[in-house]
C-alpha cells in the first residue's frame, strides 16, 4: 500500500482537480465532512464512515485525540 503525506492545500487541490468542482466549493465539502465528524465524536465517541474509516475520540492524559 502507497501511502503519501498530503498538505491540507494539496489535498484540496487534488479534489478539485479530480471533481471539477471550484476550490470554494471543496472547501466548503470537506469543512463539513470535518466538522460533522468531530461534532458526532463529542456525541458517540465514535464515528463510522463507510468507506473512509473510523474515528475514535480517545482520552488519554487529560487530552483527548481522534483516531
Amino acid at each position: 500500500m502507497r501511502t503519501n503525506n498530503l498538505s491540507s492545500k494539496d489535498f484540496l487541490d487534488l479534489l478539485v482537480s479530480k471533481t471539477g468542482f471550484s476550490s470554494n466549493t471543496i472547501t466548503k465539502i470537506v469543512s463539513s465532512l470535518i466538522n460533522t465528524i468531530a461534532t458526532e465524536l463529542q456525541t458517540t465517541g465514535s464515528v463510522t464512515v463507510k468507506d473512509l474509516g473510523k474515528f475514535d475520540l480517545v482520552d488519554e492524559s487529560g487530552e483527548r485525540y481522534i483516531i
